[in-house]
């Protein structure tokens, strides 16, 4: 369900610096999936879904608004969507690395927990598989401290979401 939703968007001009930043390049921007947050369309987004039997039930980020499926997310907090890969590949969750956080909060999960057939994501592991050292395994805290070692040194990271979300 996230691969084909991300499909359907695009990274817009204002993130790209930012990713550029963090040592990233095109072809990581487009290996790892990094999209914008849409900032409207969200029931057309799920209709077009759907029409490819894409089920949304149950799946954190999407939820029944009056009937109509639709995503939980916020036009003003804008953002760029991270997606969190498992062990095997598939994306088990997305993480929203927001514009502009507020507080200490600079990242909220894609959720739709407490809405109408809507589910929590659970903050995930995110892995990635090194090419080299096959027999050395780093454990971080966050996407991006995965995907920069992963890189450069061709480690196989496990990224444990922040300390931020757990609940005690």
């Amino acid at each position: 369900v996230y691969r084909a939703f991300l499909n359907k968007l695009f990274l817009a001009r204002v993130h790209k610096p930012y990713l550029y930043r963090r040592g990233l390049s095109n072809e990581d921007i487009e290996r790892f999936g990094f999209k914008s947050m849409p900032l409207f369309g969200y029931k057309a987004l799920c209709r077009e879904l759907l029409q490819e039997n894409i089920c949304l039930e149950n799946v954190g980020g999407f939820y029944l608004d009056e009937g109509e499926w639709t995503i939980n997310l916020n036009p003003k907090m804008t953002g760029y969507l991270i997606p969190v890969y498992n062990y095997f590949g598939f994306i088990e969750g997305i993480q929203i690395r927001l514009d502009r956080p507020f507080g200490k909060t600079k990242y909220l999960w894609f959720s739709s927990n407490g809405l109408d057939h809507g589910t929590s994501t659970a903050a995930v592991p995110f892995y990635i598989k090194g090419n080299r050292k096959p027999d050395t395994l780093v454990i971080t805290e966050g996407a991006f401290k995965a995907i920069i070692p992963n890189k450069i040194f061709g480690y196989s990271i496990i990224a444990l979401p922040g300390v931020n979300n757990t609940r005690e």
